[in-house]
C-alpha cells in the first residue's frame, strides 16, 4: 500500500492518538481535519485515511459537512478508523454511505475502542482500565498496516447496530445545543477553553466563556481541557475528566 495521508478530528485526544500513530507508522503526516480550510484534497496517489470518534452512533458533525463540502483527488484507497467508549452502533456505515455519494469507496473500517469520556452520562475509568483500554488499543493499531496491505476489511456490526444508530443518532445531529453548557464560580477566564474549540464558537467576554453559537458539535473538549472544571454540561460535575495521556496539548 503506497504511504496514507490521514485525516482526523478529535476532542479529547482518543483520535488524535490514533491519527498520529498510524502515520508514523505509515511514514506520513496526520493533518486536522478543522485545519483544511480546502475544498479539495489532493493525496498525490496516496491513500487516505479519515480517523474520528464515534458520537451517538454515529459521525460527529465536523467529518459529516467535511466529507460533504470536500473533493479528494489522486487517491490509491480511502480507509477509516473510529474511536468508541461504549459501542460503535453503526457509525461506521453512516460514513461509508457519505462516501459513497461522492463516488468514493470507502475500502476498509476500523473500530477501536478507547476509555469513554462522554461525561453527560458517564463517568471515566479508573486509572488502571484506562490503561488496559489504551494497551489493548495499541495492540490493535499495530495490526492496522499490516491489514490495510493485505486488502480490503469490514468489521462486523450487530444485527441491532443499525436500529442503534438509527434511534441514537438524531439527538446528536439535530441536537447539539450550546445553551446547555454553564460556567462555574472556579473560572478565572484563562482562555483554554476559546483557544481549544476546534468549532471556534467560544469567546471570552468579561473574564468569562460564552458560546456564540447556538450549536457546536459537543466534542467536550472545553469541558475536559478546562483547568479548573469550571465548565459543566449535564451530569459532568458528578463525574472526573480526561485527556488521552499520550497526547501533548498545547
Amino acid at each position: 500500500m503506497n504511504v496514507a495521508m490521514i485525516l482526523y478530528f478529535s476532542g479529547t485526544g482518543n483520535s488524535r492518538y490514533v491519527a498520529e500513530r498510524l502515520a508514523e507508522m505509515l511514514d506520513d503526516r496526520a493533518v486536522a481535519i478543522p485545519s483544511v480550510k480546502e475544498d479539495v484534497v489532493d493525496a498525490s496517489g496516496r491513500s487516505v485515511g479519515i480517523v474520528w470518534p464515534v458520537y451517538f452512533w454515529g459521525i460527529p458533525t465536523m467529518v459529516d459537512e467535511f466529507v460533504r463540502r470536500t473533493e479528494l483527488r489522486n487517491f490509491d484507497k480511502v480507509f477509516s478508523v473510529c474511536t468508541y467508549g461504549e459501542s460503535p452502533g453503526n457509525a461506521s456505515n453512516v460514513l461509508e454511505k457519505r462516501l459513497r455519494r461522492k463516488g468514493i469507496n470507502l475500502g476498509s473500517q476500523f473500530e477501536v475502542r478507547m476509555p469513554n469520556n462522554y461525561v453527560l452520562f458517564y463517568d471515566v475509568p479508573d486509572s488502571d482500565e484506562q490503561l488496559r483500554l489504551l494497551n489493548e488499543a495499541d495492540q490493535y493499531i499495530d495490526r492496522i498496516p499490516e491489514i490495510l496491505a493485505d486488502g480490503e476489511y469490514k468489521e462486523k456490526h450487530p444485527l441491532m447496530a443499525p436500529m442503534v444508530t438509527a434511534i441514537g443518532y438524531p439527538w446528536h445531529k439535530h441536537g447539539r445545543r450550546t445553551k446547555r453548557f454553564r460556567v462555574t464560580d472556579d473560572c478565572d477566564g484563562c482562555s483554554v477553553c476559546e483557544t481549544a474549540c476546534q468549532m471556534g464558537v467560544i469567546e471570552i467576554r468579561d473574564g468569562r466563556p460564552h458560546w456564540k453559537e447556538k450549536r457546536c458539535e459537543r466534542c467536550l473538549t472545553c469541558v475536559h481541557r478546562c483547568p479548573r472544571s469550571a465548565i459543566q454540561i449535564g451530569r459532568s460535575q458528578k463525574f472526573g475528566r480526561y485527556l488521552n495521556p499520550n497526547i501533548r496539548f498545547e
